[in-house]
């Protein structure tokens, strides 16, 4: 299953979910009924009990509990969507890993992150320990790529070697990459609803059990049919986790070892959670709430077969490892030894080569995501290692990020630099100031293959900015990339990207609904064609070539290449094609790949635009390597 059948799948259980969930609403209101006849039946012996039973009744209690459930479920899903997968993360007792932390464990687990999230094209996200858990555990948590968390137990940190947390970093990747977090997190808000009538039941008992009236009794009924609804509710939203988790979770296995291309990693950290005291078990009081985010089972049941939201242990080592003899590995400790750890980071960071004019293949990118090639974890570790050490420090810091994102737009010297200090000495104090030039020299170090994984490591911060804030580094960045008169398609790509996250954090949850082909959006296709090869090097001629051939694919008639196109306009078709559905993506996307190679050479700036584009629409592409890599 490639990246856009599984975003296809995750959608289609999205709409499963909506199914499950009627049909539990459905199932309460048959019980509410039935407790509703007994009870009167109870009351007035000598009537037939149904006389009870009316169709009025039945809809009383459809439309209560119907109310009360879709109530409680909308509350929860926009609570969990202002907070993010941080304020999952927190709930679950997690605190993120500081930047500047000198702890081996968290140093090593922060490497791993970053490298294998630079590898697969996705901005990096923020990791939490949750330092109570002793189990053998993790999690992914979001609505998207710029609120999304990587959370991980003590027990995760400390009792795995690098190989089994990369794999278990790589499980937790693939459900961020692949929509099934956004997924979790809806499902979250769904069974909380199912289950909010237990919470009222419960809620009504202890009311009426410190009150001294003698009236109380009907309210301890009351409630007491309404924790029987309640907890048959809590019955179906086990069983609809349960449904839905655990196909996921034997593709995300499947997808971690694509990732690293080493399954004995993810095999062996698998069966030091058999092997351990603790298993995967979980102890804060919110675990049975994000037990279907976790890498394992977080929660112990009586029913443990059918409402496991996790496949057997032993099923998923089978799959990754035929010929495993049945037995546990017991974990102890993994020594703090810094220096391994480095020469370990280092043993993938091979020497490559930069971006090579005519010799990449971008079509390679596109098939390569969701499951990026061991090319691709070589180049993340290496411009790891290579990037400036200060610069690498900011990226991980949320109050430098002004400055980084700043920076990347700050032009050599000239005119266009003076007008862009004026700009920043208007807008910021001299320190956030000086940090911006700081951190333009790193830049210049780099190559401009190098802009966008830069990017990459500090976007996740965004999401704590305010949104004045948000407004305020917009506008000084438009301002900055126009000091010289123009928009390069490099600046282009960076801002458009930080735009997309400035928006998506003050929108929190889509509501639109997906377009299904590109006729609908055509003139937004076409822009975005146009757009691309505007930035290539190819002549008129080519370009006009390039454009019909691509558009005549998509059976687009009257459309003709674009000439001077808004970069703002560029943005705002881009939000539109976001909506389109993944099978849709996939035809533009390798329209897009088209384009780039039309003329066999491939610019920098060009490839840039097309890996902004792509993650823009969510589909984040990994690196583009040479034939070479």
């Amino acid at each position: 299953m490639n990246f856009f059948q599984w975003q296809s799948d995750a959608r289609r259980k999205t709409g499963l979910l909506i199914v499950l969930m009627a049909l539990a609403v459905f199932s309460l209101v048959v019980m509410s009924n039935l407790l509703y006849v007994a009870f009167q039946a109870y009351k007035s012996p000598d009537t037939p009990w149904t006389q009870f039973l009316t169709l009025r009744s039945f809809l009383v209690s459809f439309v209560v509990i119907g109310s009360v459930v879709l109530t409680a479920s909308v509350i929860k899903t926009f609570m969990l969507a202002s907070g993010g997968g941080r304020a999952v993360a927190r709930s679950l007792g997690g605190h993120p890993v500081e930047p500047g932390t000198d702890k081996f464990y968290e140093r090593r687990l922060l490497n791993v992150v970053e490298e294998m999230s630079l590898a697969s094209g996705m901005p990096v996200p923020a990791v939490y320990v949750l330092h109570g858990e002793t189990g053998i555990n993790a999690f992914a948590a979001g609505y998207s790529f710029n609120d999304a968390v990587i959370g991980v137990t003590k027990g995760t940190m400390e009792l795995l070697s690098r190989e089994e947390l990369e794999g278990v970093i790589a499980h937790e990747l693939s459900h961020i990459v692949h929509g099934d977090m956004r997924l979790n997190m809806r499902l979250v808000g769904i069974v909380f609803g199912i289950t909010m009538l237990a919470e009222m039941g419960y809620f009504m008992m202890r009311s009426a059990g410190h009150s001294r009236s003698k009236d109380s009794g009907p309210v301890v009924m009351g409630g007491l049919g309404l924790m029987v609804i309640g907890y048959s509710g809590a019955f179906f939203g086990n069983m609809i986790k349960a449904s839905i988790s655990r196909t996921r979770e034997f593709l995300a296995d499947a997808s971690a070892v694509q990732y690293t291309r080493n399954r004995e990693g993810l095999a062996t950290a698998l069966q030091k959670v058999g092997g351990f005291a603790h298993g995967s078990l979980l102890e804060s009081p919110k675990a049975q709430e994000a037990s279907h985010m976790m890498f394992g089972q977080a929660v112990s049941s009586a029913m443990s077969g059918m409402f496991s939201t996790h496949p057997p242990l032993e099923e998923r080592i089978r799959k990754l490892d035929p010929q495993w003899d049945g037995t546990f590995v017991t974990p102890e400790p993994i020594e703090a030894d810094a220096a391994n750890e480095q020469k370990q980071a280092g043993a993938v960071s091979e020497t490559i080569s930069g971006l090579a004019a005519g010799a990449a293949v971008v079509s390679h990118s596109l098939n390569a995501i969701g499951k990026p090639a061991a090319a691709h974890r070589r180049q993340a570790a290496a411009l790891l290692d290579k990037l400036p050490v200060r610069l690498v420090d900011a990226c991980r810091k949320r109050e430098d990020f002004p400055a980084i994102a700043m920076a990347l737009i700050v032009s050599e010297e000239g005119e266009a630099f003076d007008r862009q200090l004026e700009i920043l000495n208007k807008h910021f104090d001299q320190t956030v100031v000086a940090r911006t030039l700081a951190f333009h020299e790193d830049l210049a170090k780099c190559g401009v293959e190098d802009q966008l994984p830069v990017l990459e490591l500090a976007l996740s911060h965004i999401a704590d900015m305010t949104l004045e804030q948000h407004t305020t580094l917009m506008r000084v960045l438009y301002a900055m990339s126009r000091a010289d008169g123009k928009t390069s398609p490099l600046e282009w790509s960076l801002i458009t990207i930080i735009s997309h996250y400035c928006d998506k954090v003050s929108e929190k949850v889509a509501l639109s609904r997906p377009f299904h082909s590109l006729q609908p959006v055509r003139e937004e296709a076409v822009l975005v064609i146009s757009a691309l090869i505007s930035m290539s090097g190819m002549n008129r001629e080519q370009r006009i070539t390039c454009f019909e051939q691509v558009t005549a694919t998509f059976n687009f008639m009257d459309v003709r290449l674009q000439g001077q196109i808004s970069y703002k306009h560029l943005q705002t078709a881009l939000k539109q094609l976001n909506r389109l559905c993944p099978e849709a993506k996939q035809e533009l996307l390798a329209a897009l790949c088209t384009c780039v190679e039309f003329d066999g050479q491939v610019v920098a700036e060009e490839a840039q635009a097309l890996r902004a584009m792509a993650l823009v629409m969510e589909c984040p592409m990994p690196p583009i390597l040479s034939p070479s890599q």
